[in-house]
């Protein structure tokens, strides 16, 4: 019987821990603009009045100046035409009336105002218009993990006497039986040469766990025993 010193058992656990909680945060989105044309009044309408100056036209007339007359003369008086005179007699000449012409200009149209509609006037100016208002959106940012793997203790190590193979019955004839065994029952110590290596340790570590053996760095009795080898 020997002490060997079986070491503390561990098993690998993974667990999410948090790594940032869960909050809030604030996001400002700005108001929207779009550009739109529109017309801004540079001037009201109004009323014009404009003066329409009166038009004349040029007419010819015949103005009397003088209505028609006889005269009575001598037949001596000399200051009218021989045609007129009658001998001794006086006689009543036709004098007939005389015309002068004169030139004047007469209204055609009479002055008068006239009523002109003046359209308002227009100037278009760029203008940004609000499309949508300022807002405040809040948005939730999850919590996020992330995986960690650590030990955990299962069995603290402890001292136990265990019956073991020691290195004055560990003969090289032993360990060849040893790996033969292990081969024949499916696991892969290596060379069979009687040496124990680290092919031949691992072998027997997994025909321990899979026939439930203490498994340690050791070759046990019971090891040995289920591999049907006599001591």
């Amino acid at each position: 019987m020997c002490l060997v010193e079986v070491p503390a058992t561990y098993k690998t656990i993974s667990k999410r821990i948090l790594k940032s909680p869960a909050n809030t945060r604030t996001i400002s989105v700005p108001a929207e603009y779009k550009t739109v044309k529109v017309r801004e009044l540079v001037s009201g309408p109004e009323e014009i009045r404009n003066q329409v100056p009166a038009k004349y036209k040029a007419v010819t007339s015949q103005r009397k100046v003088a209505d028609k007359s006889f005269v009575w003369h001598e037949i001596h008086n000399t200051d009218h035409p021989s045609s007129t005179r009658t001998g001794n007699k006086i006689c009543l000449v036709e004098t007939p009336p005389r015309y002068e012409t004169i030139t004047k200009t007469i209204v055609k149209t009479p002055a008068s105002t006239r009523r002109v509609e003046v359209p308002a006037e227009y100037n278009p100016v760029k203008v940004n218009k609000v499309v949508a208002e300022a807002k405040e959106m809040r948005e939730v940012i999850p919590a996020r993990y992330e995986t960690v793997t650590s030990q955990e203790l299962e069995r603290d190590g402890y001292m136990e006497w265990r019956s073991i193979l020691c290195e004055t019955n560990m003969t090289p004839g032993m360990v060849s039986s040893i790996q033969r065994a292990l081969s024949t029952k499916g696991y892969n110590p290596g060379s069979i040469d009687g040496v124990i290596g680290s092919n031949t340790i691992k072998a027997v570590n997994e025909f321990q766990t899979d026939n439930k053996l203490p498994t340690d760095k050791y070759i046990n009795i019971e090891t040995v025993r289920a591999l049907g080898i006599n001591l």
